[in-house]
């Protein structure tokens, strides 16, 4: 029906009915259908409405039902002059509602009529339509509205936020006097860093909430004695104990050199934070007020900082002692060999290296300054504190072996448990102090090491003596040995000492080895006289040829008689061709003592050694080799002939003597023989005689005293006993005429012969 009409209206022009019909309706699908864009009548339906409908109607809802019909339209302009019609000029004036809508359609489509609505119109929504005013850019209109519904501090705002218009804002603040239009004119001021006239302008607003905000355009402008001001008005204004101001102002009067009014400040208060601020004094250079502040609360480290940036070295020294933390002491100390106060510089270095995570920093930090008289100054007084540690003392010595190397080995010996031997051995090699090396090899129990060093570098590390106590403790080892061709090479002179004093510890006859290989034998002859008593058959040959060489017989005779293991054949067959006649003796001493007795007697005969060759032939007991000698003196040396007989009675038979003395026109000299043979003979038969006389008779004595003539009780018959020396005895009993002694078995005066005298005979 709605449809049919809204046709047959607009086909016959009759737009009044169809507006009034439309306006009456409130249908927003009727109202989209006949205000679609495209409609070519439109114009004419919108003009009756506004004309004749619109003004018609007393009823509200149909108003704001048309009215946003046109919004959804987007009909603005032609909404503007509807509701300009029915609010300003009409009965609706102070519908709130639609005035905000006259003033929101003017700002899209009429905006030169905003001022005049804004300011005629009393019943819209200030806050909306003043928001919505800003943002569509009229700041005039919004200052307007503000400024009608008395939201001073709004206008005020705009003025110089929107506006940016300050003589505006001055005259507006002035004007209005509050302090919440001062505070907006103080915020836009300082925003401006118009510091001077911002802090005016917001003590004067008596406003304390901009202490950061002052403070921090104050630090960009350096005004801090106008900060002061707003900060005392802020002290009075605070309705808090808000200690952060106190902070600032006690950080400002630091910073403008008022002390007295920061020592007030501090009297009076006990909430501020001294700590924060005198860091930040610290930090800004204000040294003085920091110094003050540090003071006051007893930080005695920052305390010491603060003097040695003020150059106050020897108070800072001062505080640092009363800190005795690392840090400060690291610190101060730093600062003082900078200035090359190295009296004070040592005050604290003391304490430093005290600490073994400090020393390190301490040592590299003089060094790098070069003053290592001072380093070992600071070094000797910290090792006289009885928390002295390891590494002062190794670092002493560290010193000492780059600097001064002529009093490492004093160190060395006088803290020789007391240092790192490890790292003081690294500097010891590096840089060649080869004697404190070995004292703390020693020391370090490192004997391999210290001997090692000893030899390597014998002209300053080497000590005969104390060689040789490192030596014991390392044995019988390779290395021991190898020293012998060290010895032979450089002190040859001490090479038997050192072995005498590893007699029982090496084998000598690798000793021998080690010595034949590159030296001759006759340099440890006294060791090797020392190693004979273990009879050695190398030690025994070594020292035998080394006898021979030097030509003493004496010595060779006394170690042939005394030790046996030896290469006897070759060496008898060696001194039998010596030239010396005592060898060719010792020769024949060798042949007997190997039972060789037909070899000695040959060499004993070539030469002439006849008292030798009679020995010979005794120690031998064999008949064979007395008659083979005694066929070689009857012939030559009729004189030993005698000789012989009388040495070798017991091994030869009288009719060979006799044989031999005939045959050899000898029977004079051997008279004397066969006189002594004869004479026992003669005894012996005696002796006989007498025993078979006492053997008749003792049948006959037993039967007299009653004793059986074999009892068992008697003593055997001599012929049974066999016993010679009894038989003697029995004869020598006996009651026998006394015979004339002739000296039987010794050779008489004249026996040896022409040319011979007793002493050419050897004994």
């Amino acid at each position: 029906m709605s449809k049919e009409l809204v046709d047959i209206t607009t086909k016959n022009g009759m737009w009044k009915q169809l507006a009034r019909y439309l306006v009456k309706q409130q249908d927003p699908e009727l109202w989209a259908s006949v205000l679609r864009e495209g409609s070519i009548n439109r114009d004419r339906l919108v003009e009756a409405v506004q004309q004749i409908a619109l003004p018609e109607s007393d009823v509200t809802e149909e108003i704001s039902t048309t009215v946003k019909a046109f919004m959804d339209a987007e009909l603005t302009e032609d909404l503007t002059a509807i509701l300009d019609q029915i609010v300003v000029r009409g009965r609706f004036r102070k519908n709130r509602y639609l005035e905000n809508l006259l003033i929101m359609s003017a700002v899209r489509a009429a905006k030169p009529k905003v001022m005049e609505y804004v300011s005629s119109l009393d019943g819209y929504d200030a806050m909306e339509i003043a928001s919505l005013v800003t943002e569509a850019g009229l700041y005039e209109e919004a200052k307007v509205v503000y400024d009608k519904f008395d939201m001073k501090k709004e206008a005020a705002t705009v003025l110089l936020r929107d506006l940016k218009d300050l003589p505006r804002g001055r005259q507006y603040a002035q004007q209005c006097n509050t302090p919440a239009v001062w505070t907006v004119l103080g915020e836009y001021l300082l925003a401006a860093d118009e510091v001077r006239e911002a802090i005016e302008v917001l003590i004067r607003a008596r406003n304390p909430n901009f202490v950061d905000a002052v403070t921090a355009a104050a630090e960009r402008t350096n005004q801090f004695g106008d900060l002061i001001k707003y900060l005392n008005m802020a002290r009075q204004e605070s309705l808090s104990s808000d200690n952060r101001i106190d902070s600032v102002l006690l950080l400002t009067y630091a910073r403008t050199g008022r002390l007295s009014e920061l020592e007030e400040l501090l009297a009076n208060t006990h909430s501020v934070q001294i700590q924060p601020v005198a860091d930040k004094c610290f930090e800004d250079g204000l040294y003085e007020s920091a110094r003050m502040l540090y003071s006051m609360s007893m930080n005695f480290h920052k305390l010491a900082l603060t003097l040695a940036r003020m150059n106050n070295l020897e108070e800072a020294v001062g505080a640092a002692q009363k800190a005795q933390s690392r840090n400060t002491w690291d610190a101060i100390n730093i600062a003082c060999v900078e200035a090359n106060e190295l009296k004070l510089a040592a005050i604290c270095a003391v304490p430093l290296v005290l600490q073994v995570e400090s020393l390190q920093d301490v040592v590299n930090r003089y060094e790098k300054k070069g003053l290592y008289e001072e380093l070992f100054a600071v070094l000797k007084t910290a090792s006289t504190n009885s928390g002295a540690h390891m590494g002062i003392f190794t670092e002493m010595g560290l010193q000492l072996a780059k600097y001064k190397p002529e009093k490492l080995l004093e160190h060395v010996h006088m803290y020789s448990k007391k240092v790192n031997a490890h790292k003081l051995i690294a500097a010891c090699e590096e840089h060649h102090h080869w004697l404190a090396l070995r004292v703390l090899h020693i020391g370090n129990e490192d004997w391999l090491a210290a001997a090692k060093t000893m030899i390597n570098h014998f002209a300053d590390a080497f000590d005969h003596e104390v060689f040789k106590d490192v030596a014991r403790h390392l044995g019988a080892s390779d290395f021991v040995y190898s020293s012998i061709n060290f010895y032979v090479n450089v002190y040859p002179q001490n090479l038997c000492d050192f072995l005498s004093s590893m007699f029982k510890v090496l084998d000598a006859e690798r000793v021998l080895r080690e010595v034949k290989s590159v030296a001759p034998v006759y340099l440890i002859q006294p060791y090797l006289e020392a190693a004979q008593t273990r009879n050695s058959r190398a030690i025994n040959d070594a020292l035998n040829n080394l006898y021979v060489e030097e030509e003493n017989f004496v010595s060779l005779r006394n170690s042939v008689e005394n030790y046996n293991n030896f290469d006897s054949v070759e060496l008898s067959a060696r001194l039998e061709k010596m030239e010396l006649f005592e060898f060719r003796k010792i020769a024949l001493f060798l042949h007997r003592r190997h039972k060789a007795y037909g070899h000695a007697l040959a060499v004993a005969k070539e030469n002439k050694l006849f008292q030798e060759a009679i020995d010979t032939a005794v120690e031998s007991a064999d008949a064979a080799v007395v008659e083979e000698l005694l066929n070689f003196f009857v012939v030559e040396h009729p004189d030993s002939f005698v000789y012989c007989l009388y040495a070798c009675y017991d091994y030869v038979s009288p009719d060979v003597v006799l044989e031999k003395a005939w045959l050899n026109n000898r029977i004079d000299i051997a008279m004397p023989y066969l006189i002594q043979v004869i004479h026992d003979y003669t005894q012996r038969v005696s002796r006989l005689e007498k025993n078979a006389s006492d053997i008749q008779q003792s049948p006959k004595d037993s039967q007299r005293r009653g004793v059986p003539p074999h009892g068992g009780a008697s003593d055997p018959l001599m012929i049974q006993s066999g016993s010679s020396q009894s038989a003697g005895m029995s004869m020598h009993n006996m009651n026998m005429p006394p015979q004339q002694q002739m000296n039987y078995g010794v050779v008489p005066p004249g026996a040896y012969g022409a040319g011979m005298n007793p002493g050419m005979m050897p004994h």
